[in-house]
């Protein structure tokens, strides 16, 4: 028997089904007419790409679309006197994904504080699934629902996370591995991934200085120029590299950009001195130098997070 949680009375629900549902089925309201219900699921169409064994959450381009296609769903002409149902299949995994989407969406969209959209699933049972590291090595730390829900809203109180000024198709376009595989956190940091090419070291000769040249340049891969020529337009100041090196940072410095390595072990935690000497990197190089910043996201997250008096699990 399929668990309906309620969201509004007679109106919106999520659940979980072991097989999808038949449109005919009815939900049990308080109302005495029943009407057949909408379906609606994201299983099929928003996926997660997972590295190893994470699945999700979601990124803010799949909330994006979840978030228009299911507004218009509720306001349709033909659901105004139905109820609306957001399901997923029964597996743990894809349970998470559509709760952390529901309750992101009641944030964002219907302006619900945070803990009003966590506590329909709040005991929910079996609990929900943390969200977990996309390493190969043991996940000793999750992140929940319950922290993605409370970083969705103070990004939106941030103004960090406005849909009405989202930019789906440079979100999708850059995010994507072959496009260099970066995102900009807040208009100050940009979170990207280590390009890669050889030789590492200081190269002098032959070096890009400007967009066109980047574009035209022979040797550099796709994703490398993206990077460049995307960085170089936005007026990025200076590029932190926290892992080991894969590319010859004088393809930055050709640019303007200053580079700076600040290396740990990858799959852990920086020493407070790094996140300390990054902040006030930070701090001079937006507040005087009117620059951004690029970094993996570890770092690219610290900045912001702390300037905003955001916890460390809220900002994911």
């Amino acid at each position: 028997m399929t668990q309906y949680i309620e969201y509004i009375p007679d109106r919106l629900y999520l659940a979980a089904y072991v097989h999808a549902p038949p449109e005919a089925e009815t939900v049990a309201t308080s109302s005495d007419d029943k009407e057949p219900a909408c379906y609606f699921s994201v299983d099929e169409w928003l996926l997660y790409n997972a590295f190893h064994h994470d699945f999700g959450p979601l990124h803010i381009g799949h909330l994006y679309r979840f978030a228009v296609r299911f507004h218009e769903l509720l306001g349709a002409d033909e659901n105004k006197v139905r109820p609306v149902v957001f399901w997923s299949a029964a597996d743990a995994k894809s349970r998470a994904n559509a709760a952390c989407l529901l309750a992101c969406y009641m944030v964002l969209i219907q302006n619900w504080p945070p803990h009003l959209a966590l506590a329909p699933i709040a005991q929910v049972n079996p609990p929900l699934m943390p969200f977990r590291d996309a390493g190969y090595s043991q996940a000793d730390y999750g992140i929940t629902v319950q922290d993605v829900v409370y970083g969705v809203w103070k990004a939106k109180d941030q103004k960090c996370c406005d849909l009405d000024s989202f930019d789906l198709d440079m979100y999708e376009r850059f995010e994507r591995v072959e496009n260099g595989d970066f995102n900009w956190i807040t208009p100050h940091f940009v979170a990207f991934a280590s390009p890669q090419l050889s030789p590492v070291e200081k190269v002098a000769d032959a070096l890009p200085r400007n967009v066109a040249a980047v574009a035209a340049h022979p040797k550099l891969p796709p994703p490398f120029k993206h990077v460049l020529g995307h960085f170089a337009q936005n007026k990025i100041g200076l590029v932190v590299r926290l892992n080991s090196p894969l590319y010859s940072p004088a393809y930055f410095e050709a640019l303007g950009m200053a580079h700076l390595d600040m290396i740990f072990d990858d799959g852990t935690c920086p020493p407070l001195t790094t996140v300390r000497k990054f902040i006030r990197l930070a701090h001079d190089t937006i507040t005087l130098k009117k620059r951004a910043i690029a970094s993996l996201p570890t770092c690219a997250s610290c900045a912001p997070a702390w300037w905003s008096a955001l916890s460390s699990t809220g900002f994911t």
